[in-house]
């Protein structure tokens, strides 16, 4: 049974490609920064299920893992994506 956070997290993700495709890129990016604060949160046991579900079969999970966990490092380097969680439209 996949973690209810990663599931949660998957969906917004999905969510915000479709506003971007549907025209509403500034709504995206809200939910692409929410998505990032899901990251930081998550447990090392969410961030392997997440790395699962996201490897192909070309690639293995270690390496998807360790990528997110380099993106979260980066993500909590640089905060400037936060504004993103409070813009209005």
């Amino acid at each position: 049974m996949m973690n209810k956070l990663v599931e949660f997290h998957l969906k917004e993700m999905v969510r915000a490609s479709k506003s971007e495709r549907d025209g509403h890129p500034e709504y995206a990016e809200r939910l692409r920064a929410a998505g990032k604060l899901r990251l930081m949160v998550m447990k090392p046991d969410e961030i392997t299920e997440l790395a699962k579900m996201l490897t192909s079969k070309e690639q293995r999970y270690e390496d998807v893992r360790d990528q997110l966990l380099n993106e979260i490092e980066g993500i909590k380097a640089n905060t400037q994506w936060m504004r993103n969680l409070f813009d209005g439209d």
